[in-house]
């Protein structure tokens, strides 16, 4: 009787996830010393991150970049995400932006996160010139959604561990009232304000804001007390929130 042995040889194989491909604004061209006009490079970067069908990384090391009018315009192929650890500067003279009304805007994008960084607008030499002109925007913002009948709405915005230095608005979301388009709006924010009222909901009667969260807000007005002020608003609050909510449950 004879008899067959049957080897089986099992060897281990494993499978390599890619990491996103990282796209550094220094080696193309940015300068962190706050002087030099490094909006080039960033749209440079832009450019490549949003072309790639992968994910992608746009870093910004510790600096100072000095940056103009700038449009990150859409539609990416992959997820972007801007890792900032440096500050990003707007000019000094608010005459390059005064006209324009806008300093970063991306448009017709999707799937993008910020993450870290500080945003300087240089507030204080705006004020300093007493501007009688159009207010200029230094701050993240959604503005004039649903102005048009057929225009596509506008989800899944994320602002994180950002810092905002001399802007006129921390963070504003401003549409026309035409459906409902804010139905989902979650708030954890710490800073002073640079009016008494600190947050400020205002809806119409008829497309009213819902499901607003308050979720750790600390605001502040110098040595004064600062307010909320909500109309046709309704939401919830968690966790220290002050000034205290005036969402209708």
């Amino acid at each position: 009787m004879s008899t067959m042995v049957l080897m089986i040889n099992l060897t281990s194989s494993s499978v390599a996830f890619a990491a996103p491909t990282t796209f550094n604004v220094v080696d193309l061209g940015a300068k962190g010393d706050g002087r030099t006009d490094s909006t080039r490079a960033f749209l440079r970067a832009w450019e490549s991150a949003c072309a790639s069908p992968s994910s992608t990384t746009i870093y910004v090391p510790q600096g100072r970049y000095l940056l103009n009018e700038v449009l990150f315009t859409g539609e990416c192929k992959g997820r972007v995400t801007f890792k900032i650890d440096g500050t990003l500067v707007a000019p000094s003279d608010y005459h390059i932006l005064g006209t324009s009304g806008k300093w970063i805007t991306f448009n017709k994008v999707q799937g993008v996160s910020i993450s870290g960084g500080i945003l300087d607008g240089q507030g204080a030499g705006l004020w300093a010139c007493k501007v009688q002109e159009r207010t200029v925007l230094l701050e993240p913002g959604i503005g004039s959604l649903g102005k048009a009948a057929n225009e596509q709405g506008v989800q899944n915005v994320t602002v994180k561990t950002a810092t905002f230095s001399g802007s006129q608005n921390g963070v504003r979301i401003k549409t026309w009232a035409r459906p409902k388009y804010l139905d989902m709006l979650k708030v954890n924010i710490r800073g002073s304000s640079g009016s008494q009222v600190a947050m400020k909901f205002d809806c119409s009667p008829k497309t009213p804001c819902s499901g607003i969260v308050l979720d750790n807000v600390d605001l502040t007005y110098g040595s004064k007390s600062a307010s909320t002020s909500c109309i046709n608003a309704d939401g919830s609050a968690f966790g220290l929130v002050h000034p205290s909510s005036c969402l209708a449950a």
